[in-house]
Parts: structure tokens; C-alpha cells; sequence
């Protein structure tokens, strides 16, 4: 069965073969251990009962101010009120 659990250090070097899709974008190690050091709470791996990493999630939290800019362009903010 799949475990889920906290991403480490050593998991760094071990992860290489999941990133070998064409369609996942890769960074340096530096991102991810700046990654790890502000959101460590937000970065999941998957790992198999041998103890092959299977996928890993990198996830942060945004901030709630509407007056920086989105991710994605949008003609005004969104405020909390307009979220269904």
C-alpha cells in the first residue's frame, strides 16, 4: 500500500526518476530545499512499500490580499465575498 509522509532532504536524491516526464518542470535543488525550509508542512511524497518514491506534491499557501497580482490574469481582484 502507498504511504503518504513528509518530504526530507534525502528524498531529494532519490526523486529523480519522477521528474522524468516531459510535461514535469524541474528546478535545482537550492528551489526545493527554499521550498522545504518555508512550507515544509505542504511538500508530500508518495512511496511504495519497497520504498520506491512513487510522486511527490509541492503545494504553498497564498496569501488572502487582494491587492497583489494573481497567478492567473484576471480583469479585477477577487475578493473573499465573490467566492462562492
Amino acid at each position: 500500500m502507498t504511504t503518504l509522509r513528509a518530504f526530507t532532504c534525502d528524498d531529494l536524491f532519490r526523486f529523480n526518476n519522477i521528474n522524468l516526464d516531459p510535461l514535469t518542470e524541474t528546478y535545482g535543488i537550492p528551489f526545493y530545499l527554499q521550498y522545504l525550509a518555508h512550507w515544509p508542512e505542504y511538500f508530500i511524497v508518495a512511496e511504495a512499500p519497497g520504498g520506491e518514491l512513487m510522486g511527490y506534491n509541492m503545494r504553498k499557501a497564498l496569501s488572502r490580499d487582494t491587492e497583489k497580482k494573481s497567478i492567473i490574469p484576471l480583469p479585477h481582484p477577487v475578493r473573499p465575498e465573490d467566492i462562492e
